[in-house]
């Protein structure tokens, strides 16, 4: 991979909500190919989960631009598919997407994703409750770069928000575990850490295809993700290399569809055509469904509370 794979924005601003996507629209293609807006006829899950999308609370939070500049967000539609399914789609993407520049070469359209997920010791983040509802903390590394990111993703009815921070490899331990004041940009990821006493619960690791497109919207991207594995996590490190852990989806890839304002038209008809019905998977609380003791979830042992 080349040294500058992340020199890109490390956040995704607030987003403003448009109208409904899924509320009529033009006829007509715009030079990027995209509808201006929708048609609901893709199916009525789907027109269901996005027609609600309109109404976001925007109220300041950790995950806000310092500048308090207000953008849109990503839509991400998220879709189980067999592995026959998959190569037809990835025949498709080859076909009418671009390559990302930052693929890894080895993995030819793709990279690998190492991820370590953070909880609370009663598993707030995997409950969502209250005060950390729709909240997730992760730390990811790409391949094989000396950088990792620290992250706080949130997603609300299919549109995503983060903010995040790149940190050296060697300086990921020290900067979060410890309570120096000094000057860090990332100083905002640390203090959440601390104030929700959050720490890491468990390691997800799994390859992924990329392809994309860029629109006067924005990007639109298409993943699938598969090889997806899980172990237990304990220590402030974000390993390169894959897991020996426990496989999440035996036979099945996830897809997911992301992009900005209306639906592309090229993603609308890849959902038509290949008759892609919605989901809501989560790799973290799978990953924690499988690698973690009902009890400890429940918080009905000490172990559960301190040591997961």
């Amino acid at each position: 991979m080349q040294s500058d794979r992340w020199k890109r924005s490390t956040e995704d601003r607030v987003f403003e909500p448009e109208a409904n996507p899924l509320h009529g629209y033009d006829s007509s293609l715009s030079d990027s190919g995209r509808l201006r807006l929708m048609p609901a006829t893709v199916g009525q899950e789907m027109t269901h989960h996005l027609n609600r999308v309109a109404q976001v609370d925007l109220a300041t939070s950790a995950t806000e631009s310092p500048t308090r500049t207000k953008s849109r967000g990503t839509y991400e539609l998220k879709f189980l598919i067999n592995e026959d399914r998959a190569a037809g789609i990835i025949a498709w993407a080859k076909e009418h997407l671009d390559a990302d520049v930052h693929a890894d070469p080895s993995f030819g359209d793709g990279y690998r994703v190492n991820s370590v997920y953070l909880d609370t010791p009663h598993f707030d983040v995997y409950h969502g409750t209250s005060k950390i509802q729709q909240l997730k903390y992760r730390l990811r590394r790409y391949g094989s770069e000396g950088l990792v990111w620290c992250e706080l993703k949130r997603k609300s009815k299919g549109l995503v928000r983060k903010r995040r921070v790149s940190i050296e490899e060697a300086d990921l331990a020290p900067r979060l575990t410890s309570n120096d004041e000094s000057d860090w940009e990332g100083n905002w990821f640390r203090s959440q850490l601390h104030a929700q006493c959050l720490r890491p619960v468990c390691q997800i690791t799994y390859q992924r295809f990329v392809r994309m497109r860029a629109t006067d919207e924005g990007t639109m991207r298409l993943t699938i993700d598969d090889h997806l594995k899980a172990q237990l996590a304990s220590v402030w490190e974000v390993p390169s290399n894959p897991l020996d852990g426990i496989s999440l989806l035996d036979g099945q890839r996830i897809l997911e569809l992301k992009f900005q304002g209306a639906m592309p038209v090229l993603f609308r008809r890849l959902v038509e055509e290949q008759q892609l019905q919605l989901t809501s998977f989560s790799k973290y609380r799978t990953s924690l469904k499988k690698c973690v003791p009902l009890d400890w979830l429940s918080g009905d042992t000490t172990r559960g509370m301190d040591d997961a």
